[in-house]
């Protein structure tokens, strides 16, 4: 668990289809942050860099459309975590995508130098297997 303990920034968020084909969900230049604390909290946050400002400036207004590609383009959750063998698993506590809250999003990681690499599957989305990967560098 000591190797998890530190803030990482995103490299690289794609998912790999059983047919070869790789996607980027939030684009190629997709940044993140992911923080796993002493303490047993971890916190994950990714985006699409480039999402459209919202026209007004208050922070709880903006239009159904605005609303709905802000959310499109970003993924937050967080909770308590514990490790199990080469997997680590997150405790969603609070997450943008609702359905997550009360579930264990458990991720296989693996270190390599300063980078961590954690994912997910195979697992069937849309009807089709498909696997996701990304890979951090550690910050601190």
């Amino acid at each position: 668990m000591n190797r998890l303990i530190g803030t990482w920034k995103l490299l690289k968020c794609h998912h790999e289809f059983e047919n070869g084909l790789v996607t980027y969900p939030l684009g190629e230049l997709a940044q993140g942050l992911l923080v796993y604390t002493a303490q047993g909290y971890m916190s994950g946050a990714l985006m699409q860099p480039d999402r459209a400002k919202f026209k007004t400036k208050e922070l709880f207004s903006g239009t159904q459309e605005e609303k709905a590609f802000a959310m499109e383009g970003y993924l937050h959750y967080a909770g308590r975590f514990e490790v199990h063998n080469e997997e680590v698993w997150h405790f969603v506590e609070m997450s943008l995508f609702p359905n997550w809250i009360g579930t264990i999003q458990k991720r296989r990681f693996h270190f390599f130098e300063d980078k961590l690499s954690l994912s997910v599957g195979p697992y069937v989305a849309q009807g089709i297997k498909q696997t996701a990967s990304l890979l951090w560098q550690r910050c601190s």
